[in-house]
């Protein structure tokens, strides 16, 4: 059994660190952290990660997770680190073990930096003394790969999901997605206005939506929809649908 570890390593080759830089390097990575064990399956509340190990000079510290977890976890856990640093903003998208939104806040732990700082975070193998493998993060990376996640492209195509609100000020309504279950915006010309009325008015109706999607690059999450045509699905008994 082992706990959850990370070194962090802040303002390298330097004396001590900015008081509020490093409160807010923390910030960003105690969230990370819990959001990266979210993804492989561990939760943990806010308030248990802790810092150990502290060493002056450059800055750096062990945060640790101080449960028992077995050596698949400690093992999963690490490979999720090894994915986020290791994120190629040139590829098309996210792989591996990591959110897009766990990469994303991976490259907030920067905001406080200079342009020639970093933080480095070292991965420990369980029951080390010291870690095995160091990544580096810099400011000008963190600033590509939030470039990468929150690119966006269009194509031709359709949703699903159920109408959840309407603006008809501003003629968009809100769809709740039936697959991931968020709140897409929906944006629609006056001509389409009855029918989005009457969709609305069939409450927990399916509804079909065609027309230019927007969707992130990098997981896939569609962003909006410029809605050309819509359609409510036909209400199907059981029989019928099975």
């Amino acid at each position: 059994m082992a706990n959850l570890r990370v070194r962090i390593l802040i303002n390298e080759g330097r004396e001590g660190a900015p008081l509020d830089k490093l409160g807010q390097i923390a910030d960003a990575a105690e969230r990370f952290l819990r959001l990266l064990a979210h993804d492989v399956g561990i939760s943990i509340p806010k308030g248990e990660w802790v810092a150990e190990n502290f060493k002056n000079g450059s800055i750096f510290f062990d945060a640790m997770h101080l449960a028992d977890y077995d050596l698949s976890q400690v093992s999963l856990f690490n490979r999720g680190i090894d994915d986020v640093t290791r994120f190629d903003p040139d590829q098309d998208r996210v792989d591996g073990v990591a959110s897009a939104e766990t990469i994303r806040q991976f490259a907030r732990i920067a905001d406080p930096l200079s342009i020639d700082d970093r933080v480095s975070f070292g991965v420990y193998e369980p029951d080390a003394d010291e870690p095995d493998r160091w990544h580096p993060l810099t400011k000008s990376s963190a600033l590509k790969i939030a470039k990468k996640l929150d690119e966006v492209v269009e194509y031709q195509g359709s949703i699903q999901g159920k109408m959840h609100a309407l603006f008809a000020s501003d003629f968009y309504f809100k769809l709740r997605h039936a697959l991931g279950g968020e709140l897409i915006n929906c944006y629609f010309e006056r001509e389409l206005y009855n029918d989005v009325i009457n969709a609305l008015a069939r409450q927990e109706a399916l509804v079909y939506v065609w027309g230019r999607v927007r969707v992130r690059r990098a997981d896939r999450a569609v962003n909006s929809v410029d809605v050309s045509f819509l359609k409510i699905a036909p209400t199907l008994s059981d029989s019928q649908y099975n």
